[in-house]
């Protein structure tokens, strides 16, 4: 079996803040990055409260992505997530799976993955933003109504609302 052409560099790691770097080998290793991209719907249960319920679910997940050695950006509207997962593919497989299975997302559509040469959200190990209408004022509604949003549309989202867009932290 062959390795994949496509590694992150020894020097991407450094971006990661110290404080997640301090004990977490697997983001000192040079492996192949993977990314993931998937929409789902919130569902509410006892948490009502869009922000309430993105801080949750990142402040949960930003542990969780710091032992996996994942990063990403959780795009959230108050109805609909869209989600980028990057890390070893192993990893993300294994994080997409858990989310498959959290009662907090209902009608989860995968919308692609690909093998990359770097990491989109080098800075953090998940992202949240909220901002309600983002995805209308994107033209992006009737995309995902149609699940027909694309990975790499959804990933230039994510990557120009991590520039400009206002995170939940």
């Amino acid at each position: 079996m062959t390795r994949p052409r496509n590694v992150l560099a020894e020097g991407d790691a450094a971006a990661w803040p110290a404080s997640t770097l301090s004990d977490h080998r697997p983001y000192r290793a040079i492996e192949p990055i993977f990314q993931l991209v998937y929409t789902s719907t919130f569902a509410p249960g006892r948490i009502t409260s869009a922000r309430t319920a993105l801080d949750t679910i990142t402040a949960t997940s930003r542990e969780r992505n710091i032992a996996a050695a994942v990063s990403g950006c959780l795009i959230f509207d108050g109805q609909t997530f869209v989600h980028i997962l990057e890390g070893p593919v192993r990893s993300v497989q294994v994080v997409f799976n858990r989310i498959r299975r959290d009662r907090r997302h209902r009608a989860l559509v995968f919308i692609g993955s690909r093998a990359s040469d770097r990491r989109s959200f080098t800075d953090r190990p998940l992202l949240g933003i909220l901002q309600p209408g983002v995805f209308a004022e994107a033209g992006l509604s009737e995309d995902l109504e149609s699940r027909k949003l694309r990975g790499e549309t959804a990933l230039a989202l994510a990557e120009r609302l991590a520039t400009t867009g206002e995170p939940v932290s």
